[in-house]
């Protein structure tokens, strides 16, 4: 039987190759440094849910293409993008802690701004208001 993180791995590898990208030009374009690629594509780790939605997002697919696994959840497309917004906006709030209010407010801003242009605002279009919270 083969193993998940080997199954996820020949799946990131064979989305890569159809693109006609190596690993370098992969990571230059999804922000996963090279090592951490090939970790994914010779089995050995597991995307988390972060760089599996910037993997997805760089091939133009969804994230059930590379993690078959996300299929069998039962969710919708628009709940799962859900899941994984939540899961990035969970990591962006650890990473502005401590920050000045106004700084926080124009980073957030940005990342609203960012998100609207690639298509990743969540499906009832809230943006990031408050320093305190992604979304009310």
């Amino acid at each position: 039987m083969v193993d998940v993180a080997e199954k996820i791995g020949r799946n990131i590898q064979r989305l890569r190759k159809r693109t006609r990208w190596t690993q370098a030009v992969l990571a230059n374009v999804t922000g996963i440094p090279q090592g951490q690629i090939s970790s994914y594509e010779n089995g050995k780790d597991i995307p988390k849910i972060e760089n599996l939605a910037k993997l997805a997002n760089a091939f133009s697919c969804s994230v059930v293409a590379i993690d078959s696994r996300l299929a069998r959840v039962g969710m919708s497309g628009d709940e799962l993008r859900r899941c994984v917004l939540d899961d990035i906006d969970q990591a962006i709030l650890a990473e502005l802690e401590g920050l000045p209010r106004q700084a926080k407010l124009q980073l957030l801003a940005r990342i609203g701004e960012l998100r609207n242009s690639f298509g990743l605002t969540a499906p009832d279009n809230d943006t990031p208001k408050e320093p305190g919270a992604l979304r009310p």
